[in-house]
């Protein structure tokens, strides 16, 4: 099968720019001494997850117990990078501690009571404290990380693996200086705060995340682990961090089905396959290959308006670059993988859906 035989909309991932991108993420790291645990959110595939495994990550990250037991190949090593709450969830972890290594966070006395109860003083259950950097999502103030250490501490079913940290701020972002100082703030702050809890604060892991600050991490001393997520495919908001469109390895295969005017056309890839997650006004998608860009959407239409002639024909294919990659994969069943010769096939998204 070629791509010339799918049929619209569908999500397509160029395999060679993917594993491409995996390569160098892992060869940045090992350049740098420094751990790779990537993000399955991103590709919530086994395929890739195999891949990046392949190429040398430690294990993998994932966002909920769920897309662990989808994603994470039996016996890696893989860091739910989560509060687990609820009898539900305990018992889901504790079925996963049975066939991977698991870590898991935390960032509160009631996360911790939890966390204890699926470990066992055999084999206590290693976790990591959740510490706010800047995001101001979860996690908990760096003066708060010694208190939680002690409580921890008390649990003979529970062991202190380390911290981590997500710096989803580093997206509004404005110029590599600040993203640089974002991250190094971070791996500051996350030293400080070991150093805070023991004397052997380095054997603790210091977990940082977010793609775009990946160079600034690699230069500031003190970070042990990565977590990136988006850089196996990239995407346009990538892009404007400072990526190439070149490392775009995802993109949706759509049909023009109407050009109403000469500056407006529609596709058929609306919402429901292109999200509108984060998505700033006027870029949803670029249109690969021209200076278009899929400005707004509705469930089923993709809107694409340019200010001169956009050149597109009711029928034309083009294929677009999401600004965020993440929920457009998770959006699909399957995807299309591009083979280097051209060749297609299919590949199921593992973990698509779960949130759990």
């Amino acid at each position: 099968m070629r791509i010339d035989d799918l049929d619209t909309p569908c999500l397509v991932i160029d395999e060679a720019l993917a594993l491409a991108n995996i390569a160098a993420m892992a060869r940045a790291c090992a350049d740098a001494g420094v751990a790779l645990r990537p993000h399955a959110k991103t590709h919530k595939s086994l395929l890739f997850s195999q891949a990046q495994l392949d190429a040398g990550a430690v294990g993998l990250t994932c966002a909920k117990v769920s897309e662990a037991e989808r994603v994470a190949p039996a016996g890696s090593s893989v860091f739910v990078a989560y509060q687990v709450l609820g009898e539900g969830k305990r018992r889901r972890l504790a079925a996963l501690r049975e066939r991977n290594d698991v870590i898991t966070g935390v960032d509160s006395a009631h996360a911790i009571a939890e966390a204890a109860l699926v470990g066992t003083r055999a084999n206590p259950l290693p976790v990591r404290i959740e510490v706010d950097t800047g995001t101001h999502r979860t996690g908990v103030s760096p003066a708060e990380v010694p208190s939680l250490a002690v409580q921890i501490g008390r649990c003979p079913t529970l062991r202190l693996d380390g911290l981590y940290s997500f710096e989803g701020h580093v997206y509004n972002s404005s110029s590599a200086a600040e993203r640089e100082r974002i991250a190094r703030d971070a791996v500051a702050l996350l030293v400080e705060a070991s150093r805070a809890i023991t004397s052997d604060w380095e054997a603790l892991a210091r977990s940082v995340g977010a793609t775009p600050a990946v160079p600034y991490y690699l230069r500031a001393a003190g970070a042990t682990e990565l977590r990136p997520g988006a850089y196996v495919f990239m995407d346009a908001n990538q892009v404007s961090l400072g990526a190439y469109w070149e490392q775009c390895a995802a993109t949706v295969l759509a049909t023009v089905v109407s050009t109403p005017t000469e500056s407006r056309a529609v596709v058929d890839a609306g919402t429901k396959t292109l999200a509108a997650d984060g998505v700033p006004r006027g870029k949803v998608a670029r249109v690969l290959g021209h200076n278009l860009w899929v400005t707004r959407a509705s469930e089923e239409h993709g809107i694409i308006e340019c200010e001169g002639d956009h050149g597109l024909s009711v029928g034309q294919r083009v294929r677009l670059v999401p600004w965020h990659v993440c929920p457009v994969v998770n959006l699909a069943d399957r995807f299309a993988l591009l083979a280097p010769d051209g060749g297609v096939r299919w590949c199921p998204v593992d973990g698509r859906g779960c949130s759990v």
